[in-house]
């Protein structure tokens, strides 16, 4: 099953080399962000959303949804 793990390389609460080896005993993709601190998904949430949608896509095939165009009616 693929792992996908987002971490700050300057997390104070939870240490970026804490990442890298949980990383390397599950086979995770690890995916750094440069001065990022804790909780990346809360700071910087399109960066995450972003991320975790191409990882979907090239790791399981599932493309990201279609974005409904201004003005379309559900």
């Amino acid at each position: 099953m693929p792992h996908l793990m987002i971490h700050g390389d300057n997390d104070q609460i939870q240490p970026y080399a804490r990442a890298q080896v949980v990383a390397e005993i599950t086979g995770a993709e690890l995916v750094t962000i440069p001065n990022g601190g804790h909780n990346p998904l809360g700071r910087i949430p399109a960066k995450c959303n972003a991320l975790i949608v191409d990882f979907l896509d090239r790791k399981l095939g599932i493309a990201a949804p279609k974005r409904r165009e201004t003005g379309e009616q559900s």
